[in-house]
């Protein structure tokens, strides 16, 4: 892989743009938490970004610490056509599951999430076949 996604963005690029399209505006500090970036290559994707006027920083209203970023007139436009078909042909993958089989695969994708976490976190690995 190269590194990026698509249309030339990186993926933490693309997932601060994804965040903040279907969150809307968000805290730096939340953005990078949910994307596991350290503060300092948070700062970096947010420069990238508002370099290329996809973004925007402004002041959180009742937190003087804090920094919403924002999507553009610009960055929701490139949300919209970059998000919206990857997202359609996400959803057209599963139009067919029944809800029964789509909690079988929910159930199963969180066990392999907590796996691999587990891994990550230097904890024992979970049992993948129990």
């Amino acid at each position: 892989m190269d590194g990026h996604a698509c249309d030339g963005l990186s993926y933490p690029l693309l997932g601060v743009i994804e965040t903040l399209a279907t969150r809307g505006p968000t805290m730096m500090r939340d953005l990078a938490a949910g994307l596991d970036l350290s503060a300092r290559n948070m700062t970096a994707v947010v420069d990238a970004l508002e370099e290329g006027a996809l973004v925007q920083r402004r002041p959180h209203p009742t937190d003087r610490r804090a920094t919403l970023v924002e999507l553009t007139a610009n960055g929701a436009a490139s949300a919209a056509s970059t998000l919206g078909p990857m997202f359609d042909a996400m959803g057209s993958v599963f139009e067919g599951f029944t809800p029964a089989e789509e909690d079988a695969l929910h159930a199963a994708l969180a066990r392999l999430l907590g796996t691999i976490r587990a891994g990550c976190d230097g904890a024992p690995e979970a049992d993948p076949i129990a």
